[in-house]
């Protein structure tokens, strides 16, 4: 990324609502940091090939054994039929999870989300945060600083001349 990002689309597909909640609280913070923030709590294929946004956040819970909540699972598999060219979309995940599924399921629909994205030419701009929620009842503490600074060190990175 060349330039400091200044607008992100968060797109959410959760269960429970877990993965929703870390999304909302994302885009309050992000909101009250001077970033543009567009949250999409049901994205469609179509929000998700057309954003405008610097930065794309993917922020999914895992289901079953380590699939993808429906609506987001849906979205992957066109996607995947249509070998859509994401080469325009710059993209971080955030995946929550449950270790006790082992590590083979563990954020496995956030980790499947990522290697599609990456394979359909979008740019992953940091490995996925993994969250495990049996470790904790608050992934949003978790998500908020870490997303936050990463997007400080993007901005920082972005403003600093090259030699």
């Amino acid at each position: 990324m060349h330039h400091s990002p200044t607008s992100l689309a968060i797109f959410s597909a959760t269960v429970y609502g877990a993965a929703e909640f870390v999304a909302e609280e994302l885009t309050r913070a992000l909101s009250a940091s001077a970033y543009s923030v567009a949250f999409n709590p049901r994205p469609t294929l179509q929000n998700v090939t057309n954003t405008q946004a610097d930065i794309a956040l993917f922020c999914v819970s895992t289901t079953g054994q380590g699939q993808l909540p429906r609506i987001m699972a849906r979205i992957a598999d066109e996607l995947e039929a249509t070998a859509a060219n994401l080469e325009t979309l710059n993209y971080r995940v955030i995946a929550l999870g449950d270790k006790s599924y082992g590590e083979v399921d563990f954020c496995g629909g956030g980790r499947r989300l990522d290697a599609l994205l990456d394979t359909l030419g979008a740019t992953r701009l940091a490995a996925p945060l993994l969250i495990d929620t049996e470790a904790t009842n608050n992934p949003e503490e978790i998500a908020v600083p870490e997303i936050l600074n990463w997007l400080q060190a993007l901005r920082e990175a972005a403003e600093t001349p090259a030699q």
